[in-house]
């Protein structure tokens, strides 16, 4: 899935359904930070590759904890059920030591905690090829007793252009007042939309072939009647997209399999007045 190369330390965030979690942050020698977001953590609205360059100090502590990891037994295990996995990786010796971690103050275990969740933050603010998700009511299509369509807003917060495929697409609408999240809507890219279009309806493709959102721009993806609003009340809607999106690797790396991934993103919540 990922490139395999000679890594410094490889963070990764995995969870299984229902609440499943798909990220991994590697640091190379030359201080090159790349952060993968395939399915990140329910309320991370965003989804693709980030990348950035760390800075010699920070170079220093890193190759410091990866030396003092690399000099404890290998520690991981599994995460109990709908929990996060929180590891990292290191190579010493010719071989790849994995730790699960902890917030254990004054181990390495828990510096290595810890220097995962800034790397994440440091990364978080270079996006290279990033899908970020919103959706929004189309008011102008209302009408008394009928469905209303949505749009779902994909922009690309990044300096590179993303391609986006959804031709084996899922689309969720969840409901988010009612105490948990209960399904309002659910179906296929295929027969709800007629892909991605740009802001102006240009379509840009996604059903047959990928959809190029260019950087700084925004696709749009028109969802036909599918909201069914309360009558005299409000409704409270997050919308889900699972589909595949093209990540990049850096130029020295391996990559063992496509770079196109399956990701999900999901939207902030939207209040939709009856």
């Amino acid at each position: 899935m990922l490139p395999k190369t000679d890594f410094l330390l490889s963070f990764a965030w995995r969870a299984a359904e229902p609440h499943p979690v798909n990220e991994i942050l590697n640091v190379y020698p030359n201080g090159e930070l790349w952060y993968w977001s395939q399915v990140p953590a329910e309320g991370i609205e965003r989804a693709g590759t980030f990348q950035t360059r760390l800075e010699p100090s920070q170079m220093q502590n890193i190759h410091e904890l990866a030396d003092a990891l690399a000099a404890s037994p290998a520690n991981f295990q599994s995460a109990a059920y709908s929990s996060v996995a929180h590891s990292v990786s290191v190579i010493a010796h010719g071989k790849m030591l994995t730790y699960s971690l902890a917030q254990d103050a004054g181990t390495a275990i828990g510096r290595a905690f810890s220097l995962g969740k800034m790397l994440v933050a440091e990364a978080e603010r270079s996006p290279l090829a990033v899908v970020r998700a919103t959706l929004s009511e189309v008011a102008a299509a209302r009408g008394a007793g009928q469905a209303l369509p949505v749009q779902m807003f994909l922009e690309n917060t990044g300096s590179q252009s993303v391609d986006v495929l959804l031709n084996t697409a899922q689309i969720t609408l969840f409901e988010r007042d009612t105490g948990m999240d209960r399904v309002h809507w659910h179906g296929t890219a295929q027969g709800n939309t007629i892909g991605i279009t740009d802001t102006s309806g240009q379509l840009l493709g996604g059903l047959y072939g990928p959809a190029t959102i260019a950087a700084g721009h925004t696709g749009v993806m028109f969802l036909n009647n599918v909201v069914q609003p309360r009558v005299g009340g409000t409704l409270q809607l997050i919308g889900q997209l699972d589909a595949y999106l093209d990540l990049y690797y850096p130029t020295f790396a391996q990559i063992e399999a496509s770079p196109t991934v399956s990701c999900r993103v999901q939207t902030p919540t939207i209040v939709i007045v009856r």
